[in-house]
């Protein structure tokens, strides 16, 4: 990011939301930190969040007069702010590739959190419901193929995600135990736990 256009980037997050975890683990990596200010809030709580993201939701990015309010598209700005990683592989022949694994990523948190917000209900839970999201996160994790999934040298949006999706099922849903159904995804998983833009991200209650 240059010096002539240097002015703040304030991002509204949550230390348990694992889509604003994508955005602040995008910071680390971009090297945007000493331009981005990281406000945590519980969008379920603070009312005046609406103020910024009328959908009332994290992560939501404001910079100047703009205005981002879905993770994908506060990662493809961090990126293209840097311009030091390509996170997205913009231009290059993997990137259809590497956009597939981010959706797919994005399609297990998905699953992941409204499997949350259902057992929070206080009134009857939908089997069918759970069924289907406990089907999508399953499906999704066998059909990853770890020569897609980047490294620890070279991460893309679609490690970012994979990172964030794996951290909120040890988060939320440890009963899970994906590691020992997916070993290989846990093993490529360990080259990652360390570093601090993964360690440094991970949810907290």
């Amino acid at each position: 990011m240059s010096h002539a256009n240097c002015s703040t980037i304030n991002i509204y997050s949550s230390t348990t939301s694992p889509f604003a975890r994508k955005a602040n683990m995008v910071v680390q990596l971009t090297g945007l930190g000493e331009h981005t200010q990281i406000i945590y809030t519980n969008p379920f709580e603070d009312a005046s969040l609406r103020e910024i993201n009328p959908l009332g939701k994290v992560p939501a990015l404001k910079h100047d007069e703009l205005l981002l309010t879905d993770s994908y598209l506060i990662c493809e700005y961090l990126d293209d702010k840097a311009a030091n990683l390509n996170l997205y592989r913009k231009g290059q022949a993997d990137y259809y590739q590497v956009q597939q694994v981010h959706m797919l990523c994005n399609g297990i948190l998905e699953a992941a959190v409204a499997t949350v917000m259902e057992k929070r209900r206080t009134t009857e839970h939908s089997a069918y419901w759970l069924e289907r999201w406990d089907a999508s996160i399953s499906t999704a994790l066998n059909i990853l193929d770890i020569n897609q999934l980047g490294t620890a040298d070279h991460p893309h949006i679609g490690t970012v995600a994979l990172i964030a999706a794996l951290g909120y099922l040890d988060f939320r849903h440890p009963e899970r135990n994906w590691r020992e159904h997916y070993p290989a995804i846990a093993n490529w998983y360990s080259n990652f736990e360390n570093l601090h833009w993964v360690a440094s991200t991970t949810p907290k209650a």
